[in-house]
C-alpha cells in the first residue's frame, strides 16, 4: 500500500507544481520544459499503477481522464505541434487530482453551466451555488470546493439524498446543471447526470 499512496502522492506532487509553475512568471521555453516533465511523471505513475495491476484503483479514474493522459504523453514524447497541454492541465488534470481526493470516499461532482446561466439571466448565479451548499449541508455532505462534496458518513445514501431527493426535483439546477459525477470507492466513477436523463425519458 505504502508503494501505492507514494504513486498517488507523486502524481498529486506534479500537479501541485504545475499549478505552482503556472502562476510564475517564467520563459516560455522553460515553462514548457517543466509542464512536460511534470506531465511525464504523472504518466509514468499511471503506468506504474497498471502495470502493478491496480486496477482497484484505476476504476477511480474516468476512462477519458486515462486516455487522456497516454494522449499527451505521446504528444510530447514525440514533439507533436499540435499537443494540446494547456487543454490537458485545464480540463483533465482537476478531474485525476479530484478522483485521487475522493479515493475511498463517497463524493459528488457538480459542475453548472455558468454561462448559461447568466445569459439567460433567469438565476442568480451566486445564490444557485448557495442553495447547492444548504442542500449538501442539509444531507449530510461536506464541501470540499466549489464544485465537491463528500459524504460526512462516508454513505452512498447521503449523495443519493443530495442528488435524487433533492437536487433533482428543483428546476433551477435541472435546467443548468452540466455534469453530475458520483465517486464510490466500490463501484468507481458514474456520470450520474445521463442516469437521470435517460430515467426522464423513459417516463
Amino acid at each position: 500500500m505504502s508503494k501505492l499512496n507514494n504513486r498517488l502522492k507523486r502524481v498529486l506532487e506534479s500537479i501541485t507544481d504545475i499549478d505552482f509553475i503556472l502562476k510564475e512568471k517564467i520563459e516560455d521555453k522553460i515553462l514548457k520544459a517543466a509542464l512536460n516533465m511534470n506531465i511525464i511523471i504523472i504518466s509514468e505513475q499511471f503506468t506504474k499503477l497498471k502495470d502493478d495491476n491496480e486496477f482497484n484503483i484505476l476504476k477511480n479514474f474516468s476512462n477519458e481522464n486515462l486516455k487522456a493522459i497516454d494522449k499527451i504523453k505521446d504528444s510530447i514524447l514525440n514533439d507533436y505541434e499540435n499537443s494540446n497541454i494547456n487543454d490537458f492541465i485545464q480540463n483533465i488534470l482537476p478531474g485525476i487530482k479530484n478522483s485521487i481526493i475522493y479515493l475511498n470516499k463517497f463524493g459528488i461532482q457538480i459542475i453548472m453551466n455558468e454561462e448559461k446561466i447568466i445569459n439567460d439571466n433567469k438565476y442568480d448565479l451566486h445564490l444557485i451555488y448557495k442553495e447547492i451548499d444548504r442542500l449538501a449541508e442539509f444531507a449530510g455532505m461536506k464541501k470540499i470546493d466549489k464544485h465537491n462534496y463528500i459524504s460526512k458518513n462516508d454513505s452512498p445514501s447521503e449523495l443519493g439524498c443530495f442528488i435524487f431527493s433533492n437536487l433533482q426535483e428543483c428546476e433551477w439546477f435541472m435546467d443548468n446543471v452540466k455534469k453530475i459525477t458520483w465517486f464510490d470507492p466500490e463501484d468507481g466513477i458514474q456520470d450520474v447526470l445521463e442516469h437521470i436523463k435517460s430515467k426522464r425519458d423513459r417516463k
